[in-house]
């Protein structure tokens, strides 16, 4: 979605969701609404409101709702990035997976791997493979997974990168 460019309206109204509980913090700001002097109004296309009322007629938390919301910009970047550039170091989602699970439960899950032309020609020739997440390097809160080779020399030439929400549950491939 775009961003809103020009004044802002004074009002403010901020949404907290805490990682480790189902509630959801209101806090408001004390300025009044003035939209007098707004340059755009720009509100949500057609397609964002038809999502957000079908999740919400389906009784979901709002956290719940939050959450798909942003699975759903995941997947649909994962699917305009999955296109091989002819450049040799343009990035490229080489696969993804998003899983959208109808409970309540956190049970949606998503990994993506991302390289490019030139960093693939090394996996072609390569004898070994060695993949590592750290929390040290991540995405979102999620461990990033390097996965290379190395030569005789013990020099590293990375293949690519992925990110995995369950990473007990689900492998890069």
């Amino acid at each position: 979605m775009e961003s809103f460019r020009g004044k802002q309206c004074n009002a403010a109204l901020y949404l907290h969701y805490p990682n480790d509980t189902d509630e959801v913090v209101l806090f408001r700001g004390a300025n009044e609404h003035d939209h007098t002097n707004s340059i755009h109004r720009k509100v949500f296309p057609e397609e964002a409101k038809e999502n957000i009322e079908e999740l919400f007629d389906l009784r979901l938390k709002l956290k719940k709702i939050h959450q798909l919301l942003h699975l759903g910009e995941l997947e649909s970047l994962c699917i305009e990035k999955s296109t091989v550039s002819q450049a040799d170091d343009e990035p490229f989602v080489l696969s993804y997976n998003v899983t959208y699970e109808d409970d309540d439960d956190d049970d949606n899950k998503f990994r993506f791997f991302i390289s490019t032309k030139r960093l693939l020609k090394f996996f072609a020739t390569s004898t070994r493979l060695h993949a590592d997440a750290t929390y040290k390097l991540s995405w979102q809160g999620f461990p990033v997974v390097i996965v290379g080779t190395t030569d005789y020399d013990r020099k590293f030439y990375p293949f690519g990168l992925g990110v995995c929400s369950d990473e007990k549950q689900q492998k890069l491939s």
